[in-house]
């Protein structure tokens, strides 16, 4: 029922034509983001900072750098299969696009908080 809903309202609003690829473009972006700024807090900290238990082990397993690499090409080819071959479901896609970004816009601006608690830290301990 509440799918049916949602499809009636989204299926009658009339979405900008390059909005799936600029969504494309911002999880590329954001998983980016997320790679470094897990490399970075990996860098200052250790691999237990990472709360991903896939991207952990792949973090003990090859190290940041590989682990990153790996695992964000990874995402980037999921979300670039899904965003060609589900274009028939348009909404649904728009939809999952726009929750993905704000999940890892959620993850970026944790990530980039951790290292401000770290940098933080390590120089109120320096001053001691």
């Amino acid at each position: 029922m509440l799918y049916k809903i949602y499809k009636v309202v989204l299926g009658s609003i009339q979405l900008p034509k390059g909005l799936l690829f600029s969504l494309f473009l911002l999880l590329v972006l954001l998983n980016v983001l997320d790679g470094i700024s897990t490399w970075k807090v990996v860098k200052r900290g250790s691999n237990k900072n990472e709360k991903n238990p896939l991207a952990r082990f792949l973090l003990n397993l090859m190290g940041p750098i590989p682990a990153m690499i790996i695992l964000k090409g990874i995402a980037i080819i999921i979300i670039l299969y899904i965003s060609i071959n589900y274009q028939d479901f348009e909404p649904e896609v728009h939809t999952l696009m726009i929750i993905l970004n704000a999940i890892y816009l959620y993850i970026v601006l944790h990530n980039y908080k951790v290292l401000r608690i770290m940098k933080s830290r390590r120089t109120f301990s320096q001053k001691i």
